[in-house]
């Protein structure tokens, strides 16, 4: 069982604000525990965790029940694919934050009491995301990124990085204000399709460290299928081109230009987990 210690700093059950948490899950027995613990054992005060399950045959239900007192709600039953065990998670949520982490990645141990600080303490703030990283299938840490600052236009247009979705976090409020749904259309590119509808109402602000880590594995679901996640988000990105006025258009190639040419110089870190050369 992994132990984890409480961070420095942590909020009081009084002050907290209320954290919703989904967990999409299929037949996960290999990293659904790994998933919980890294959410639980943060002991956040006011937190709503849900699982969806997709009707598992394999060890997940046991894994779940082991964990039940500290589970909100759960529930096994048939359906489509994780796009839809996230929509009918983040429909039960009542927090006035909101994430998801999906059944093989993790949280860091220092992850809800810093985004429950920041939202308490800076309330223009309407979504954030960390530095994206990595964890091996063993869940070693692998990599952390550091990018340039997210900006709708780039993001849309270009591609211009990658918003990890477990490590991004966002009000109720932005929720509602775009949309209150999670698009089930699409197989891969859902979480795109949202920080797109997302970056027409607010700014993105980005916490420089890891928030969430992805975990890396022959089962990936992004690794498994590329062709056509990266069609999903071509398609997603053609669709809100559309709804970007001629001045954001012309503005962001400008910006566009002018990174490549800053990063050329000084490119974007990377700190890289090395098991010959390790404190580990």
């Amino acid at each position: 069982m992994l132990a984890y210690n409480v961070p420095t700093g942590v909020i009081e059950d009084d002050r907290a604000i209320t954290i919703s948490l989904v967990t999409p899950t299929f037949n996960s027995e290999r990293y659904l525990e790994q998933t919980i613990k890294s959410v639980v054992q943060q002991r956040y005060p006011k937190l709503q965790y849900i699982i969806i399950d997709g009707g598992s045959t394999d060890r997940t239900l046991e894994i779940i029940r082991d964990y039940e007192p500290y589970i909100d709600f759960w529930v096994s039953e048939a359906d489509d694919g994780p796009q839809y065990a996230t929509a009918k998670g983040l429909a039960r949520t009542t927090g006035a934050i909101m994430g998801w982490i999906n059944s093989d990645d993790i949280l860091f141990p220092w992850t809800l009491h810093t985004i429950g600080h920041l939202f308490m303490r800076r309330p223009e703030i309407e979504w954030i995301t960390g530095l994206a990283s990595t964890i091996d299938q063993n869940g070693i840490y692998y990599q952390t990124k550091t990018q340039p600052a997210f900006r709708k236009e780039s993001y849309i247009l270009f591609d211009s990085g990658n918003i990890q979705q477990e490590s991004t976090f966002w009000r109720r409020t932005l929720w509602e204000k775009a949309g209150n749904y999670h698009n089930v259309s699409y197989e891969y590119a859902y979480d795109l399709d949202l920080w797109c509808r997302f970056f027409f109402h607010s700014k993105l602000h980005t916490v420089p460290m890891p928030l969430g880590a992805w975990r890396r594995h022959d089962g990936a679901r992004t690794l498994l299928d590329l062709k056509g996640r990266r069609m999903e988000e071509k398609a997603v990105r053609k669709h809100y081109r559309k709804l970007l006025t001629f001045e954001e258009r012309s503005h962001s190639l400008l910006q566009h230009w002018r990174d490549r040419l800053i990063n050329l110089v000084t490119p974007a870190a990377s700190i890289q987990y090395d098991p010959k050369n390790s404190t580990y």
